[in-house]
């Protein structure tokens, strides 16, 4: 009994670890600011970007691949930068805590930082300087960046 009870416990418990750190509480459809969040479109230097970023090397990159949010409505959330999969097995992921106010919510980082989002049509839109903006998009869950399928990708299209 005693080895069946230990038994049940190794098993409970990474599943507890794994299920258990998850926000259950992010997608709350009453606030229109918790939730997932992942880029939509982004700006650089005056020209638009909606599905891929092409730099001037010609390397392609889905938008969305550049950050995501998570914004639980217990005030707590994380971002990553999904692209952080190139040189790495997983994207980090930097905790933060957030206030909203009306058409704005504020992330607070470590060390004093903090980056202001505003809200309009729908969306999250952040302006890191005057020449940068980045749109997110409410989804119920972030579209997977898998690097090595996206470059097939993106070659079986160029040819």
């Amino acid at each position: 009994m005693k080895y069946r009870m230990n038994l049940l416990i190794l098993l409970i418990c990474p599943l507890l670890l794994l299920f258990g750190c998850k926000h259950e509480s992010v997608d709350d459809p009453s606030d229109k600011f918790s939730g997932y969040w992942e880029c939509v479109r982004l700006s650089v230097n005056g020209k638009e970007y909606s599905d891929v970023y092409s730099d001037e090397m010609g390397f392609d990159l889905p938008v969305y691949a550049f950050y995501n949010l998570a914004l639980a409505n217990d005030g707590t959330g994380y971002i990553c930068q999904p692209i952080d999969k190139i040189d790495h097995e997983t994207a980090a992921k930097q905790a933060f805590t957030w206030k909203k106010d009306n058409d704005s919510v504020t992330l607070y980082g470590s060390e004093n930082s903090s980056m202001t989002l505003d809200y309009a049509d729908g969306q999250l839109v952040f302006k890191p300087d005057e020449s940068t903006c980045f749109w997110f998009g409410k989804v119920s869950k972030f579209t997977d960046f898998v690097p090595d399928q996206w470059l097939k990708k993106t070659e079986e299209a160029k040819k």
